[in-house]
This record gives structure tokens, C-alpha cells and sequence, in this order.
């Protein structure tokens, strides 16, 4: 059972590293764009998604670093 958990682990990790970067490099492909010509209503809305989603994880991961440090208060 042990094993099993430490495998599922690092698999969620691995999926929070893999998400977390591709939504920094969907969101500097976003950023490029914008230098260069205006953006539409459609990639605006696409960009306040994905900024969103990666907010989101910075605060699962927080989150997850405060248990593992067994930490009662979060900032």
C-alpha cells in the first residue's frame, strides 16, 4: 500500500509541474502576442481563464507544502 501512494505521489506531482508549465508557456505565447498586435475578446477571455487555473495551483501547491510542514497557519 505504501508503495502504491508514494507511485500516486509523484504521479500528482508530476501532473501539477506538467500543467503548471504548460499554462506558463500558453500564457508567455499570449504575452508575445500581445507586444506585437491587440488581442480579441476570445483571447482575452482565454488568458483570464488560464491565469485563473495557475493561481489555482500555486495555491494547491502552497496548500500542500503548509501540510507537509504540518503548518497551522497559511498566509
Amino acid at each position: 500500500m505504501r508503495q502504491y501512494l508514494q507511485g500516486w505521489a509523484k504521479n500528482t506531482s508530476g501532473a501539477y509541474k506538467k500543467e503548471k508549465k504548460e499554462l506558463l508557456n500558453r500564457l508567455n505565447e499570449i504575452d508575445k502576442k500581445t507586444e506585437r498586435s491587440c488581442l480579441s475578446a476570445q483571447e482575452l477571455d482565454l488568458k483570464h481563464c488560464l491565469q485563473n487555473r495557475l493561481a489555482e495551483l500555486l495555491r494547491e501547491e502552497e496548500i500542500k507544502w503548509y501540510q507537509r510542514a504540518k503548518t497551522k497557519d497559511l498566509l
